[in-house]
């Protein structure tokens, strides 16, 4: 099972709320996927990620900190290596032009 670092329980104790009443502010029941969550053990919907940042007065990303960090630097790295392939290709492009104006014209 995969687990996922978050900020949770944190963002929730700073506003003196308990697991009930955060989940309760979602529309749940009772607390058991809060507390899952909060253990890492799986993660919101889009749609309850916003309600928590907004519950917890914070910008989504600010929830998973360290799921934004490896994608932001996975994404970087994606870029630079795009950038790479994407110049070698235009350097290719630009020598197959080169050979075509240099073929004589029968």
């Amino acid at each position: 099972m995969q687990h996922y670092t978050n900020n949770l329980r944190e963002l929730r104790k700073a506003k003196g709320m308990l697991q009930i009443e955060v989940a309760q502010l979602l529309g749940h029941l009772n607390s058991d996927r809060m507390s899952d969550w909060e253990k890492g053990y799986g993660m919101p919907s889009v749609a309850n990620l916003f309600k928590l940042a907004t519950v917890y007065g914070v910008p989504p990303e600010e929830l998973y900190r360290e799921i934004r960090a490896t994608t932001m630097r996975e994404v970087e790295e994606k870029r630079i290596s795009l950038e790479g392939e994407n110049e070698w290709v235009r350097r290719m492009r630009l020598r197959k032009e080169a050979e075509v104006q240099d073929v004589p014209k029968p």
